[in-house]
């Protein structure tokens, strides 16, 4: 994690931004200043470049107040940097979500997918499911962006910087607050959870652009 990338991201005005560079503690801050803070349950500090989860029953909880006030469910960007454990995890037929996030008839989750060597993201908006599906089985850390629109109706995901998989057109309406959000797994009674490293959670209110998103990722 450098401190360059840090303040990049910082300058596009996210509502959360957890690095995930912790080396001890219970808590994972967000930079932002709006107060969206998580809490380790597990995961190891300090290694990898990030937080690393065990594939078992490690997490960060973001269920906070301030987060799920500000986040928005009909336009917004969600990036994360990600590594296996090792090259088994892509064959080993399990989901494994590293991104939860639900409301009430609605939820988007970024995950690796239970057939082999691919990742997923998925966004339901009142019943309506679009999915993006992401062919790697790289063991160097990757860079997962995923973005929605309402207004412009498009959902678009991006591997390290560049628009990968089919564009999701015909989105449903995302109706109703979130209630949930977790990092490393898919809920808070730990279930499908990653195995691996994460840093660099980023969670912004607006369809970032594919330049910005590019730009980003320069940014090693």
């Amino acid at each position: 994690m450098t401190h360059d990338r840090a303040t990049r991201i910082l300058a596009t005005s996210p509502i959360a931004y957890l690095p995930l560079w912790e080396e001890c503690g219970s808590v994972a801050y967000d930079l932002t200043g709006n107060g969206c803070d998580g809490a380790y349950i597990g995961a190891g500090r300090g290694e990898y470049g990030g937080a690393f989860f065990d594939g078992i029953d490690d997490y960060i909880n973001v269920t906070t107040p301030q987060f799920l006030s500000l986040f928005d469910g009909t336009e917004g960007t969600i990036a994360i940097r990600l590594r296996v454990a090792n090259d088994g995890v892509w064959t080993d037929s399990k989901e494994r979500r590293f991104l939860a996030i639900e409301a009430p008839g609605n939820y988007l989750l970024l995950r690796k997918l239970t057939q082999q060597n691919a990742l997923n993201c998925q966004y339901n908006a009142g019943g309506v499911i679009k999915s993006v599906n992401i062919p790697t089985n790289s063991v160097e850390r990757l860079w997962l962006t995923f973005t929605w629109s309402e207004s412009e109706d498009l959902v678009i995901g991006y591997l390290n910087g560049e628009q990968v998989g089919v564009i999701g057109t015909s989105m449903g309406h995302w109706s109703a607050p979130p209630t949930m959000a977790i990092v490393g797994a898919g809920h808070a009674t730990p279930n499908r959870v990653w195995w691996g490293s994460l840093s660099d959670a980023v969670f912004w209110n607006r369809p970032l652009p594919a330049d910005e998103i590019a730009a980003l990722w320069s940014v090693q």
